[in-house]
């Protein structure tokens, strides 16, 4: 058949033209979007061009109604393709009574995600249309009405469809709306990229045209391409503005409010010196932020468009605490907090796409489909979690006014241990940022952080970052002859970044650096062994094992500064910390009249071990009640300047209460308190490839990494079900005997299978050494047993693949000790993809895997510390305490059947209460070590630290060590 007849139909032809001109006007803008705040006006110009006539195209043709219009004589057709063709292109049956023109309302289509209007559902649509609106059935709208009426917002869009249209052209009707559709739809789209390109030169009042037609192909119901007396703008604001049930063009109503939202922000500042050209000019923040919400509910199917949404959103509410630009009204804020509504907007922008994925797979295997039930959620299977966890899924409701009641539920369901969410600001935002804070001096990027606790108030904080860039000039000695080395040496695989390029690159450029040198360093190992060459490989590997802990520092002081101990996890819940936090609060209350935020008292307490960075600390807390703006970085004395003024505002108040807390950290330091509660990072995809856990303040912390805050909660749901006989434990328990191992199965790492294959059979575990396994024996032993150990080449991904994996209905703890086997990639605005998400998917409770390429023998090391390890805590008999046995034996006597307690039993079980209080955080975990808290030993064992100690993290929930299998 010959390419040209393949699309026969015009209206197609057209479809298709238009969709490749605005993908090549893409390649060119999203250029400027991806890398640069500073557009290149060549670039945005032709992308303008393209996408402007691509709109003319729209506009010049004349769209049929029949299904397919031919641009030869059906003979002809029938000629060049064959008399086979007769069954091949069909041509559209008539409707009888087929009128010319059709009512402008029936151009919107109804029910959720466009579905297709059917017969049956048209009859259905048609009696609840006759049951509720009775006054479509015994008068129809004239034409003339329709064609220059507006949509209204409070009427439901199901009654726009008057239904005697369809009586008359059941079929002509549906095809010529769905081509309306499919023509706004496409102009909708091109007039977005154009706008885009306009803001991007600062051409305002262009701009603002581009959103005026835009909010007359939302609002209008006339046929496309008419042209009738316009709306007045304020008018069309107003309705865009107003949630429509079953709106067909929910996803550009979105895109349109979040466009004109953050071009009005981006000109916030100036809005005092330029002039006004119509209403776009000058939108009350109040507007803006109603927008920004209903954009948040019509978009929460679509990952990249709800990122940007919710960040906005999370700036603006963080913005409107302390900065001074704008103030936000009581109905913007709807009964909680700025600092719960930022943290929650953050949040949902960090987890967006693995939630969405992580939700399909859990809603794809519920039986019987339908609403979730508590009662289904426990019948289902594994992989199934109750209406709560699947809602963290959901991270937005189906309407704006279930908002409220949703966030609400959110905090009531964070899980029990510390979340930190952490995401960089870079490009574009940052730039939007510095203005509306008038920043002097340029900042590349800014850090947002949250701290979720289920029993504090969320802590948000906006840090703006410098760049760091150390790397002295005689270290590129050491290395100037590694890239002639690796090709004269015809390596064939050169480093491959796998995050692309990030903000990362922007402001820490010397960590892409060390990563391409490490893999530099360590190709040179196949070189000639001899002793300068390994005196060299070695003193290049310890130099670039100091340059990373170097970074690792200056993440922690030049980025963190005293925030770092947000940080850092809980004080053990007992009652020595318990009562010197209520005397500090009741202290700072009674003697310097200062209400301070709970949620930031306690990192303070145990946090810091300087005084000074605790001064510094502390004195925010009377500022930002949970919210807080840093500033560039000062000079010591300008810091000193900073709490004097502060402290001489507050009639040496502020003074007292530093001394306070002060005296408050010392006394719980004295205390000597080592174990912390773990945390857990939801780190942004942007900043994924950082090793946090290994910078000085988490080091020697137990820390954990999840893709999203609702992923966690799905984790401990399914870690619930498989350990519900268990005694009340918070996290999952594994046994490390009940294993399965895969070791070597290339062949080619003799030292790590002669270092592990006896190991191994003495433990009595299953496995195979030096032969690979196949796809179906692996899914079964991750099914079948507590862990998975891997010591190869990768991720393992190549004996059975990521796919497989993720259909598995449960899923051991995998322990993966190959090159990058923990590392995620990045492509663009796509969803980051690699083995650790796989295995999370399919709810494995914990992976520890490498985020780069490590050596054999050192990672072996890591290795042998670890499961060393866990089978010594294995065989340690649980350290309950004396206090806890007591305590039990007495609620044994305390057990009534149905009898009046007397007064003795009464005493002992308040005095049950008091004894539970102290020891309830050590109870809920059995007061034994974690996988994750073994990791620093670990880490410490390998000859490089850094280099390759800092490679292992751990991707999953804190998982607790038992035993369950008797050798």
């Amino acid at each position: 058949m010959d390419k040209t007849s393949c699309i026969s139909c015009l209206n197609c032809k057209l479809v298709m033209e238009v969709s490749l001109d605005q993908q090549i006007g893409d390649l060119y803008s999203d250029q400027f979007d991806c890398t640069s705040e500073n557009p290149v006006i060549e670039r945005l110009c032709f992308a303008e061009n393209v996408y402007q006539s691509a709109l003319d195209k729209l506009n010049r043709f004349e769209w049929g109604s029949s299904v397919c219009r031919f641009d030869k004589p059906r003979s002809e057709i029938m000629k060049d393709n064959g008399p086979n063709s007769l069954n091949e292109v069909r041509k559209p049956a008539k409707t009888k009574k087929a009128s010319k023109t059709i009512s402008q309302e029936e151009q919107f289509l109804v029910g959720d995600q466009n579905k297709r209007i059917t017969r049956s559902r048209y009859r259905s649509l048609e009696k609840k249309n006759e049951s509720t609106k009775t006054s479509h059935v015994n008068k129809r709208t004239p034409l003339s009405e329709i064609q220059n009426s507006v949509i209204d917002g409070r009427r439901d869009s199901s009654s726009s469809i008057p239904m005697d249209g369809f009586k008359n052209n059941t079929i002509s009707s549906l095809i010529r709306i769905k081509w309306d559709f499919v023509r706004r739809q496409l102009s909708l789209t091109l007039l977005t990229s154009i706008g885009k390109c306009l803001g991007s030169r600062r051409e305002t009042h262009k701009l603002h045209e581009v959103f005026s037609h835009s909010l007359s192909l939302l609002n209008s119901k006339a046929p496309f391409g008419h042209t009738y007396p316009p709306v007045q703008l304020a008018f069309s604001l107003d309705l865009v503005g107003k949630e429509i049930p079953g709106d067909v063009f929910a996803i550009e109503r979105a895109t349109t409010l979040y466009n004109i939202s953050w071009f009005a922000l981006k000109g916030y500042r100036s809005k005092e010196t330029r002039s006004v050209c119509c209403e776009l000019a000058c939108i009350p923040i109040q507007n803006i932020v109603s927008w920004l919400m209903l954009a948040f509910i019509l978009c929460r199917d679509i990952p990249v468009l709800f990122q940007k949404v919710s960040r906005l959103l999370a700036a603006i509410y963080l913005l409107s605490t302390t900065s001074g630009l704008f103030t936000l009204s009581p109905s913007s804020l709807k009964g909680l907090s700025e600092n719960y509504w930022a943290s929650y907007f953050h949040q949902v922008s960090v987890g967006i796409h693995f939630n969405h994925k992580l939700f399909a797979s859990i809603t794809g295997i519920l039986e019987p489909q339908g609403p979730i039930t508590d009662e289904s959620s426990h019948n289902s299977g594994s992989r199934c979690t109750g209406p709560d966890t699947l809602n963290l899924l959901r991270l937005a409701p189906q309407s704006l006014r279930d908002l409220e009641d949703f966030v609400k539920n959110f905090f009531r369901s964070l899980p029990c241990t510390t979340v930190i969410c952490l995401s960089l600001l870079g490009g574009a935002f940052a730039s939007m940022l510095r203005d509306l804070l008038v920043y002097p001096s340029p900042v590349h990027a800014w850090m947002l952080l949250s701290r979720l606790n289920a029993n504090n108030d969320p802590i948000i904080v906006l840090l703006p970052l410098d760049s760091i860039l150390q790397e002295d000039a005689d270290d590129d000695s050491l290395y100037s002859g590694c890239e002639t080395i690796v090709e004269t040496q015809d390596f064939k695989k050169a480093w491959h970044c796998p995050w692309g390029s990030t903000v990362v690159d922007d402001v820490a450029p010397c960590f892409r650096s060390i990563q391409e040198k490490a893999y530099l360093s360590s190709s040179l190992l196949s070189l000639e062994d001899t002793h300068s060459n390994r005196s060299l490989w070695w003193k290049r590997r310890k130099k670039l094992d100091h340059l990373l802990n170097k970074f690792l520092k200056d993440i922690e002081d030049t980025w963190m500064g005293p925030w770092k101990y947000l940080l850092v996890g809980e004080l053990p819940d007992c009652k020595c910390v318990d009562s010197v936090h209520k005397k500090l609060v009741y202290d700072l209350k009674s003697k310097c009249n200062i209400e301070v935020s709970t949620g930031l008292l306690k990192p303070i307490l145990g946090g810091a071990k300087h005084a000074c960075e605790r001064e510094e600390f502390a004195s925010q807390l009377f500022l930002n009640k949970g919210c807080y703006i840093g500033r560039v970085e000062f000079s010591d004395e300008l810091k000193q300047q900073k709490l004097s003024s502060l402290c001489d505002a507050g009639d040496d108040s502020c003074w007292l209460a530093v001394q306070l807390i002060i005296e408050a950290s010392s006394e719980l330091e004295e205390e000597a308190y080592i174990t912390r509660e773990p945390i857990i990072l939801v780190l942004d995809s942007e900043v994924q490839m950082l090793p946090w856990e290994n910078i000085p303040a988490l080091r020697k912390q137990e820390v954990y990494r999840m893709p999203s805050v609702g992923s966690i909660s799905t984790s401990l749901s399914r870690s619930r079900y498989h350990h519900q006989g268990a005694l009340g434990y918070a996290f999952p328990l594994i046994d490390p005997l009940d294993a399965f191992y895969l070791l070597n199965p290339g062949g080619d790492l003799s030292y790590t299978q002669d270092e592990f294959e006896n190991w191994f059979r003495d433990q009595n575990l299953e496995g195979k050494a030096g032969t690979a396994a196949t796809a179906e024996e692996l899914a079964v032993a991750l099914q079948n047993h507590d862990l998975y150990i891997y010591f190869g080449h990768g991720s393992g991904s190549q004996y059975i693949p990521l796919h497989e994996i993720q259909k598995l209905k449960s899923c051991a703890a995998t322990f993966l000790m190959g090159c990058s086997s923990g590392s995620l990639s990045l492509s663009g605005p796509y969803t980051p993809q690699g083995t650790p998400l796989s295995y999370l998917l399919a709810g494995s409770p914990i992976i520890i895997a490498n985020l780069w390429d490590v050596t054999d023998r050192d990672i072996d090391r890591f290795g042998k510390a670890m499961l060393d390890a866990w089978l010594r805590e294995r065989c340690t008999p649980s350290r309950a305490c004396l206090l806890c046995n007591s305590i039990a034996k007495k609620m044994k006597s305390l057990h009534v059947n149905g009898r009046k307690e007397n007064g003795k039993k009464k005493v002992l079980r308040k005095k049950f209460v008091e004894v539970n209080e102290v020891c309830k955080c050590e109870v809920a975990l059995d007061h034994r070590p974690r996988i994750g808290s073994f990791m620093e030993k670990a880490r410490d064992a390998c000859t490089l630290p850094f280099l390759i100690g800092a490679a292992p993290v751990c991707y999953g929930i804190p998982t607790g060590i038992t035993k369950r299998k008797e050798l």
